[in-house]
């Protein structure tokens, strides 16, 4: 978009746009029996009135073809200026559009020139012959004369193709092509001088446009094949497909751990259940159905010990904080955790406790109290024969080694994009990866909204617009590293959330659990009115489930669509409740943090660009 509008606006307002330009451009190309190329290059540079040091030229030295780059061995460059020798030094880089260049530097620091210069740039191609664009059966000489890199304006352009006795204009199909890249358009005139020299003329062109010509002909008429030239090695092959042998390892180790780390399974079909699993408090049940001991649980928690008569809740109005006040019915019959959560961390000192929020000492305070009890529910676990081994230490190992395995993989991503896209695509790709982990765990975090996550994941992944400019395909993207890499990210995160090995015991609970949330989630008002019938208390015995199983909502609304009064330890609109669960979140939650691409000898086929030579280059 930005060089089409340069080109538009040069050509309403004329050279007077550009200090600089490029009076005349010759190119000879001499084809060799051997397949080489004898470049030689005559550039008219005219400064006008800017005091420059002199001026760069790129030349791109490999060619993509399939997804696989080449090396077209650029050697013996020589340079000079006025047809006097002149300083110059040869370097490598990397470009957006061309690959890796050779950037000629051409000129002293020390010296400043003005006004017009012939620079003549000569050089050696070691492999010109490609396959051709039209029937890869054939072979081709497809020469950038000039590259897409130029920011000035180019006239009197001419080149001049030698060629062997083996190739004359009767073997041989001609195709030009001019304008940005990707054109299959031509202004250029081409004339046989003889049947071995070709001429080639090109009135103008402006910045940013460029011109390809092939010479295509009968494969191995050349001492070259093209299909040789260009025909992927060991290496080659590696670096194109080592992330599927990747992708294929890493599903085995995965597929092995969940198989190691998720236990028994009961086969039987989802039952609905209407009571709780007896013998199990609400956090341990927490832990048996999801195999995490999470913080959110604990409203829950406070909500069972508010039925069982140990405390009472007050809360006037949504506004207000909650307030808990301990009872005086003895700690007694309770579960160890159950036992922690009254007498350590709510009531340790006091008999009442206020769920606020803003005060970081109280909010880490709170969360070592969690932490404490879930570290307790993950050995209670174990110890009372539901899972065969501590979940949160096989997960943390999993973790360990899980990294320590992806790490020469994202190594080798970043090799791979840096060889193929520069090496500044290592830093633009962190954005995404960093962007894009926050997404997700905001996508997965309670209390977060998960739009929220995905705006801000997708966010992240604008950066890898830069590599579509930079040549990326959508295919190469889906098929590339980085989308493996990214399924063996989510691969890794489900095999994470379902390491936990039950025991027959705590399968069954588990298949338990999951019938009583299918009840809570779809229960209707009629089931509840039996319910109610045999037990006048089961709306407020299973609300500490339903905030659980996250249908608080949905079982709220059953105290005023059947007027039954707020159960007797909370004092306040039932309504209240609603919000109960994000208040002890966010009192456990510091200040300033969140919550956890016939014959064959016509013309065409092919496009400006893609071949060798080419690139670009400017003053300095």
């Amino acid at each position: 978009m930005t060089r089409t509008l340069l080109t538009l606006l040069f050509l309403l307002f004329g050279t007077s746009a550009w200090a600089e330009k490029i009076s005349a451009y010759e190119v000879n190309v001499t084809v060799e029996q051997s397949g080489e190329l004898s470049v030689v290059e005559t550039i008219e540079y005219d400064f006008e009135g800017e005091q420059k040091h002199g001026i760069f030229r790129d030349i791109p030295f490999t060619v993509k073809v399939n997804s696989v780059i080449k090396d077209l061995e650029l050697y013996d460059f020589s340079v000079q200026l006025d047809k006097n020798t002149v300083p110059w030094e040869e370097s490598t880089m990397d470009s957006t559009h061309a690959g890796k260049i050779i950037r000629l530097k051409i000129g002293s620091v020390s010296t400043y020139i003005t006004g017009k210069h012939t620079y003549r740039i000569a050089y050696r191609v070691k492999k010109g012959v490609l396959p051709a664009a039209q029937n890869k059966e054939n072979d081709a000489v497809r020469w950038n004369i000039i590259g897409t890199g130029w920011k000035v304006p180019i006239y009197n352009i001419s080149a001049h193709f030698f060629l062997p006795a083996s190739l004359s204009q009767n073997n041989t199909a001609l195709s030009t092509y001019t304008g940005m890249y990707g054109a299959k358009t031509s202004t250029a005139r081409t004339q046989w001088i003889n049947a071995h020299h070709l001429r080639i003329d090109i009135p103008s062109l402006q910045p940013h446009q460029g011109a390809t010509i092939e010479i295509a002909y009968p494969a191995n008429t050349l001492d070259q094949n093209g299909q040789d030239n260009i025909a992927p090695s060991f290496m080659d092959w590696f670096w194109k497909n080592w992330h599927w042998g990747a992708l294929v390892g890493f599903l085995f180790y995965f597929h092995d751990i969940y198989k190691k780390h998720t236990g028994f399974k009961d086969e039987r079909s989802v039952a609905v259940q209407y009571d709780p699993p007896k013998g199990l408090s609400l956090l341990e049940s927490g832990l048996i159905l999801d195999k995490f001991a999470d913080n959110e649980d604990f409203a829950a928690a406070v909500l069972e010990l508010g039925y069982l008569g140990y405390l009472e809740i007050e809360q006037e109005n949504k506004k207000v904080d909650p307030i808990l006040k301990r009872t005086n019915k003895k700690a007694e019959g309770l579960t160890l955790d159950q036992k922690y959560l009254l007498e350590n961390t709510l009531f340790k000192s006091k008999d009442h406790f206020v769920i606020s929020g803003g005060s970081q000492v109280r909010a880490m305070a709170l969360q070592n109290h969690f932490n404490h009890i879930n570290n307790n529910l993950y050995t209670w676990a174990v110890s009372d024969g539901y899972m065969a081994e501590n979940p949160q230490r096989a997960r943390k190992n999993f973790i360990s080694k899980t990294i320590m395995l992806l790490l020469p993989v994202l190594g080798l991503i970043f090799y791979s994009l840096a060889s193929k896209y520069g090496s500044d695509a290592i830093f633009i790709l962190i954005f995404p990866i960093v962007f894009g982990a926050v997404g997700i765990s905001m996508i997965f975090s309670p209390g977060i909204n998960k739009l929220f996550g995905f705006i801000f994941a997708a966010a992240g992944m604008m950066p890898l617009m830069i590599f579509f400019d930079r040549g990326l395909v959508l295919k190469d993207l889906l098929t590339g590293p980085l989308a493996v890499f990214i399924i063996l990210l989510i691969v890794a995160f489900y095999v994470y959330k379902k390491i936990g090995k039950f025991t027959q015991k705590g399968a069954q609970a588990q298949k338990h659990l999951l019938g009583l949330k299918e009840f809570v989630k779809r229960v209707k008002q009629d089931e509840i009115k039996r319910r109610l019938e045999a037990d006048p208390l089961y709306l407020e015995k299973m609300l500490p489930y339903a905030m659980l199983f996250g249908e608080a909502d949905h079982w709220l609304s059953f105290f005023e669509l059947l007027h039954v009064s707020a159960p007797a330890w909370y004092h306040g609109d039932v309504s209240n409740m609603r919000t109960f669960s994000n208040s002890v979140n966010h009192a456990a939650t510091a200040p300033g943090t969140s919550s956890s691409g016939g014959s064959g000898f016509s013309g065409g086929g092919g496009f400006s660009g893609g071949g060798g030579g080419g690139g670009g280059g400017g003053s300095w």
